[in-house]
């Protein structure tokens, strides 16, 4: 369990409001809602900072660990964050993977790998064992926000299989390619600001 502490709440509404909210889930461990909170992505282990809140919102914190992210921070995560369990041998090869329900399905699903940007496994679909994970969503989508919106729907089907339903047409996607770009050319558009 990470060291979470009451004391000097102020470092921690400081640093998050610095930084960049990754995600928000429910830590079964805790029962409570925690958000995290990185400086930039992806993180590197044992070097980078991350703050991880406990409660509704960076008004009413119950309390937070704020430190490197290690071993034991990202365990914490990868627990709190996964539907079903697997497990790699050294270079990456699946050795074992058990799958958990969803409203459709059996799959394994870690949210922390997706949102961290990791190249830790993300997505085992019910049927077959290929391993996904952020870059293959990123690549198969081209951009972030579909997806993250890829990830967050499949629950059963092959990335892949999801994606060509969506059907997205030619039209629509330079249209979003090209308000892309004008969100790098304005700096003043948030990130989190949704182009569709």
């Amino acid at each position: 369990m990470i060291d979470f502490t009451i004391e000097y709440i102020g470092h921690a509404q400081r640093y998050c409001k610095r930084g960049s909210r990754v995600f928000q889930t429910v830590a079964e461990e805790l029962g409570k809602k925690i958000t995290v909170y990185t400086a930039g992505l992806p993180l590197q282990l044992d070097e980078d900072r991350i703050c991880i809140v406990v409660g509704d919102d960076l008004e009413h914190i119950e309390s937070y660990y704020l430190g490197i992210y290690d071993r034991k921070v990202k365990n914490f995560l990868d627990r709190n964050s996964s539907i079903g369990e697997i497990e790699l041998d050294i270079d990456g090869t699946l050795l074992d993977v058990s799958r958990g329900g969803t409203e459709q399905g059996f799959v394994y699903k870690n949210e922390w790998a997706f949102y961290s940007h990791s190249d830790d496994v993300c997505y085992i679909p019910e049927l077959g064992d290929d391993l996904y994970r952020y870059q293959d969503f990123l690549e198969l989508c081209e951009f972030e926000e579909f997806a993250e919106d890829v990830f967050n729907t499949v629950d059963w089907q092959f990335p892949e299989t999801y994606w060509d339903e969506l059907d997205y047409d030619e039209a629509f996607m330079e249209d979003f390619r090209k308000k892309k770009e004008e969100q790098k050319k304005n700096p003043k558009i948030k990130k989190d600001e949704r182009t569709l």
